[in-house]
């Protein structure tokens, strides 16, 4: 945008000093033609005059007919003929002679001095207007350059806004469109972060109102009798009690008042602790230790792998390296509209609720780990990363530890 306002400026600059050139080295070029044309009559009529009186003609002028003279023909008798444009202007004058004749005195004015003062004038117009065009250049591209600098500022606040980071402001003051469109932008993210809050309060409030009931409903189902009927009671009760837990683990996740309590963990030996039961391997490629909450990681890895095994198949493997870690499975991969999706909430396949990615990227977030979803070039099934950030680093956490 800046290069295209830049050359706008130039192209309106360009335009209006051509104009206002052309209109003033027209109208002096008419001016001094004009003037060169009355001197030339002027001299006529002075040499007409010298020939009555019969003096020498002056330098310029010449006889072109007649030649004949009467003494004490009056004077001013002459009258200028019609001059011409060009390298110079002629101009002639007729004197009666006493036989009735008449003797026509031509006089030729050069220009030169005009056609030098023009040549000035030209160069002077395009050095004058080449500075202008250079100068309203450089103003409009600085002009172009705030402008563009405050639209991406805008665009940028968008962007982080679509991000989730709903505290992020534009800030742009005045009058114009861009300052209008900075204020509109603010107003949104100001009225998204509201209605989310809203929704979080809600999301919160029942969950908890419903973490009572549900948990008598589940204590309640244990007491019925050992038939087909209890089982699915019990097993829909358990089902709803964890549905009301996660609902729970969401709403805290999303106030951002989640802090993790780090220390050096080794995380091969707590993923083969954590996936003993599950039916799921471990690769350990280099050192594989990290500073990290060792709970909150194992919450992550639980759901990546219960996500494997509920929506892919088995074997399913747990790669832990020194950059993070990956769960890989062997089905058949996220299908291409959810690899976008899969962390959104209650997006699922047609199993689950569809909150075991959301709750994983929201425990990373808080590791401040990133969450990578895609598909294993090798097994064909889904693979799921998790990555560490640099201070995650069992480095920074002795060296943090050493420095408290």
């Amino acid at each position: 945008m800046r290069a295209r306002l830049t050359a706008a400026f130039v192209l309106v600059a360009v335009v209006v000093v051509a104009v206002i050139s052309v209109v003033i080295y027209g109208a002096s070029e008419s001016r001094r033609a004009s003037d060169l044309r009355d001197d030339a009559a002027e001299r006529a009529r002075s040499a007409a005059a010298a020939y009555s009186r019969g003096d020498d003609l002056p330098q310029g002028a010449r006889i072109v007919s007649g030649g004949g003279l009467v003494v004490g023909a009056p004077p001013g008798t002459a009258e200028p003929g019609a001059g011409d444009r060009g390298p110079g202007a002629r101009a002639e004058a007729t004197v009666e002679e006493p036989d009735g004749g008449t003797t026509t005195i031509e006089v030729v004015a050069s220009g030169q001095a005009d056609r030098r003062a023009l040549a000035d004038l030209r160069r002077t117009l395009v050095v004058s207007s080449s500075g202008i065009v250079v100068l309203t250049g450089l103003g409009g591209y600085v002009a172009a350059g705030a402008l563009s600098r405050r639209l991406r500022r805008a665009a940028e606040v968008a962007r982080r806004i679509a991000e989730g980071d709903l505290d992020a402001r534009t800030h742009l003051r005045g009058r114009d469109e861009v300052a209008q469109l900075g204020r509109v932008v603010d107003d949104m993210a100001a009225r998204v972060a509201e209605r989310i809050e809203r929704e979080r309060r809600f999301s919160a409030d029942v969950a908890h109102e419903l973490r009572t009931p549900v948990t008598g409903l589940v204590t309640a189902s244990h007491l019925l009798p050992d038939d087909d009927v209890s089982a699915m009671v019990r097993k829909q009760s358990r089902a709803l009690s964890q549905l009301v837990e996660d609902l729970l683990e969401v709403s805290r996740l999303d106030s951002g008042a989640e802090r993790a309590q780090v220390e050096d963990v080794d995380v091969a030996a707590l993923c083969s602790d954590l996936l003993q039961d599950r039916g799921a391997s471990v690769d350990v490629v280099g050192a594989a230790r990290a500073c990290t909450d060792p709970r909150r990681l194992r919450r992550v890895v639980a759901n990546l792998v219960d996500n494997a095994l509920v929506h892919g198949r088995g074997p399913v493997r747990v790669e832990v390296t020194d950059a993070g870690l990956a769960v890989v499975d062997h089905g058949d991969g996220f299908a291409g509209h959810l690899l976008s999706t899969a962390t959104d909430r209650f997006v699922t396949s047609g199993r689950g609720t569809g909150l075991g990615l959301s709750i994983a990227v929201g425990q990373a977030t808080v590791l401040g780990a990133r969450l990578e979803v895609g598909n294993d070039a090798v097994t064909g099934g889904g693979r799921v990363e998790l990555r560490w950030a640099e201070e995650s680093l069992s480095q920074t956490c002795h060296e943090s530890a050493s420095t408290s």
